[in-house]
């Protein structure tokens, strides 16, 4: 139990990485910035003259706190959806062959493998921030895995008995179908994983929007050398 923990540890970090890497950047390693939104001041005292309509704030008015953005990639959540499963399965293989007498080191393959085949499809989920979906089908996976194998080996051991009584070998057809169904539905979730990955990410760049517009107060000059206060909209883009 501690070396599957260790593993999926180990195969949640490549999630992790990808996702400190998803800022609010604009593609490059520069912030992304603030633009303010041509829009009418709200008149909170002295009307303004149509001359002075436009003539809003200066640059160094003060801008409102904006909600940090991160911009996540469809790309890299399909990338992680697909490769870190297969990293996690090969480091997994290869460490398991290698194990030789060491049960420790094969105890370790083999968690490896099975993150990487219950949790590695959903890490580009989990690099969007999706934790529901992806503790769901990654139990989903486990379940009907096991489940269907444990299954198919039982029929498959059932069935291996040429030199037993007659009548021993019979081997339902139901049982094998249920098996194999069980087995398909969890490589049909690992498919579905890889596809929605993508959407995944911009499902999370639609919720993060939400927090890129707010109010910024502006000073206009006024007929007669006054001042008009107003609001304008800024936003991130």
């Amino acid at each position: 139990m501690r070396i599957t923990a260790v593993a999926a540890v180990l195969t949640l970090s490549i999630a992790f990485c990808a996702r400190a890497h998803a800022g609010d950047t604009d593609g490059s390693s520069n912030p992304r910035p603030v633009k303010r939104l041509a829009a009418e001041p709200m008149d909170l005292g002295t009307p303004l003259s149509p001359a002075n309509a436009a003539r809003l704030s200066p640059p160094d008015s003060p801008m409102p706190q904006l909600v940090a953005r991160q911009d996540f990639s469809p790309q890299k959540a399909g990338v992680l959806a697909v490769f870190s499963p297969l990293l996690s399965i090969a480091a997994g293989s290869v460490l398991w062959s290698h194990a030789g007498d060491s049960r420790n080191a094969q105890l370790a393959g083999i968690g490896m493998i099975v993150v990487g085949l219950w949790v590695g499809p959903s890490a580009g989920h989990i690099y969007a921030g999706e934790w529901g979906h992806a503790v769901g089908w990654s139990l989903f996976r486990a379940a009907t895995s096991t489940v269907g194998g444990a299954i198919a080996l039982a029929a498959a051991l059932h069935g291996d008995c040429e030199d037993g009584p007659p009548g021993a070998c019979d081997t339902s057809t139901g049982t094998v179908l249920l098996g194999a169904g069980l087995l398909l539905a969890a490589g049909a979730s690992a498919v579905y994983d890889f596809v929605d990955a993508p959407r995944a990410a911009e499902r999370a760049n639609q919720r993060s929007a939400a927090g890129d517009l707010a109010l910024a107060p502006i000073v206009s000059a006024a007929d007669g050398g006054g001042s008009t206060r107003g609001l304008a909209l800024v936003g991130r883009f």
